[in-house]
């Protein structure tokens, strides 16, 4: 099979384990078993690339061609109209050299992004779930009033599911990308007094943490400048007041929960993160949301193109700082909340 293989054209080999690799990425359930799929690439030269020697050729001669097409019809004084038919043949073949260039470069980046992904999940105990996500996003919002936003679309992009074993705290988890869309219209009236209507479609994205909470229930907490609810009520932290709105049915509950720690601990992921939402809902979970998107970053130093470097990277523990700051805030609130707690 090998000698088989190595007989191939480079291209058309490097394309056959490209296409393993992915598929024995997709297929792995651990750290081993993607660094197996990675070491496939070893066989050849480093850095591992496709040989663009020939599209390199073709496209130098096929510019070369139109180039001199529109020189010698410049030089015999042609209509200058004629002059876009060499012009835009060079542009045809800039543009699917590109083309080509770009796919070959992406097909790497691409690979490795998720290679490396999936290298998070399972060092953080993760697991991607698949769901439907039109269907997601409405179970959640009869559970919750931060799906309920977006008069247009509702989706839920990713569903992970996971396990933080903490200190002094574990917890199942889930983490969640929710794409909202709000659909509204706008009229313009021109200098000539035209008037124009148009359907335009803002597209919002939240990002957060579901997690069974029995400490507290029917309390919502968010950033005052969100405008989701304004009550006037004031907690014993001055800085916390001016910055969060606190929503709830019940005061005792809230003075209950909304200890200086924990009023502490939510004003410090307020800073370290945007638009933080908390939703505690009636059944004892809850939705910890905000707007940041690089919860879990693609931050790998090298990719397929060297594949040594990369599996030894990828054999190593992923550092993902705010994922980690996000679990060890959830886990502070379940300690503060404690009744041993003091």
């Amino acid at each position: 099979m090998e000698a088989s293989s190595a007989s191939k054209p480079h291209n058309k080999r490097l394309e056959s384990i490209l296409i393993e690799v992915k598929l024995r990425a997709e297929g792995a359930s651990s750290d081993d078993e993607l660094i197996t799929a990675i070491k496939r690439l070893e066989q050849f030269p480093q850095p591992v690339a496709y040989d663009n020697r020939r599209l390199n050729m073709f496209a130098s001669i096929f510019a070369a061609l139109f180039i001199l097409i529109g020189a010698a019809l410049y030089f015999i004084q042609i209509p200058e109209e004629y002059l876009f038919v060499p012009l835009g043949g060079l542009v045809l073949v800039l543009v699917i050299y590109g083309s080509f260039w770009h796919q070959r470069r992406a097909s790497f980046d691409k690979l490795s992004d998720r290679i490396h992904f999936r290298s998070t999940l399972f060092d953080y105990n993760l697991q991607e779930i698949r769901v439907h996500a039109p269907d997601k996003a409405k179970e959640l919002a009869g559970r919750f009033t931060s799906f309920r936003k977006g008069n247009h679309q509702r989706l839920i992009e990713q569903w992970l599911e996971g396990k933080h074993e903490g200190e002094e705290n574990s917890f199942n988890y889930n983490y969640y990308h929710f794409h909202y869309v709000d659909r509204r219209r706008v009229t313009t009236t021109d200098s000539k007094g035209n008037v124009r209507t148009k359907t335009v479609y803002d597209h919002h994205h939240r990002y957060g943490f579901i997690v069974p909470f029995k400490y507290a229930r029917n309390i919502d907490i968010a950033e005052k400048y969100l405008k989701l609810f304004q009550t006037g009520y004031k907690t014993s932290s001055i800085s916390f007041n001016k910055k969060f709105s606190v929503n709830f049915d019940s005061e005792m509950e809230v003075v209950k929960f909304l200890k200086p720690a924990v009023l502490q601990a939510i004003e410090a992921t307020g800073d370290a993160l945007s638009e933080i939402v908390l939703e505690f809902n009636g059944s004892g979970d809850l939705c910890f949301s905000f707007g940041n998107n690089d919860t879990i970053r693609i931050n790998r130093e090298f990719s397929l193109k060297q594949p040594k470097e990369f599996a030894a990277e990828i054999e190593g523990k992923a550092n993902q700082p705010r994922l980690t700051a996000a679990l060890a805030f959830i886990e502070k609130l379940m300690k503060y909340s404690d009744d041993n707690f003091s």
